[in-house]
């Protein structure tokens, strides 16, 4: 007698779900892994950036610059990253860069300005897609009155790599130093290249180009 064995494969059901989660401004992404119109941003203005579910170690790199035709634009008008940490959790800050011109928002040309959030591994945000891509218009503060160059000095300039800079601004002021990317860079911890120090007081502002050799 024969014996007639019946082997039963089982389909493995199973739904892949991305755990790492990202808001920026508050706003959170859509399936598309868009926040196509986030509304308007004064140049110079503070986004929040908050993860969660992150894969400890990989680095979330977000930039700005004005696409065309879904061709990343050339200069960056803002940069960030952070290497998330054990508890696959961050809190950080995007800064646009306040010498960026004003614009529209990315549109479904994929011309206009954007903010690109990726992960250094190439994996996917929670939304299925490994880019997160948050468009806003960027506008220019009327309000904003540039004071004298005297008001402000940055010395010595040009500096040698190593060397300490001193900014005499007037009491109260914030200053702040982007590189040629439009990232916001320690002061203190300057590599050899050309750099913009903006300081602001109150309503004013004055701009000036430091030469670091």
């Amino acid at each position: 007698m024969k014996k007639f064995y019946l082997f039963i494969a089982a389909a493995l059901i199973s739904s892949t779900s991305f755990a790492q989660d990202l808001t920026m401004d508050g706003k959170t992404f859509g399936g598309d892994g868009f926040v196509w119109n986030a509304g308007s941003y004064v140049a110079g203005s503070n986004l929040s950036m908050v993860g969660s579910g992150f894969t400890s170690g990989v680095t979330v790199t977000a930039k700005l610059s004005n696409w065309t035709a879904w061709a990343e634009g050339t200069t960056f008008y803002g940069a960030t990253e952070v290497v998330v940490g054990g508890t696959g959790a961050f809190n950080t800050t995007f800064t646009i860069n306040p010498l960026t011109p004003a614009g529209s928002a990315v549109s479904g040309e994929g011309t206009g300005y954007m903010i690109q959030t990726k992960i250094s591994d190439n994996s996917n945000f929670n939304t299925g897609k490994n880019y997160a891509n948050f468009g806003l218009i960027i506008t220019v503060s009327t309000d904003v009155n540039t004071v004298s160059a005297s008001a402000v000095k940055v010395f010595p300039n040009p500096v040698a790599k190593g060397q300490t800079v001193t900014v005499n601004a007037p009491e109260g002021s914030v200053v702040a130093v982007y590189n040629l990317a439009g990232a916001k860079v320690d002061i203190n911890n300057l590599a050899a290249g050309l750099y913009t120090v903006v300081v602001t007081s109150g309503s004013d502002r004055v701009v000036e180009k430091l030469i670091v050799k």
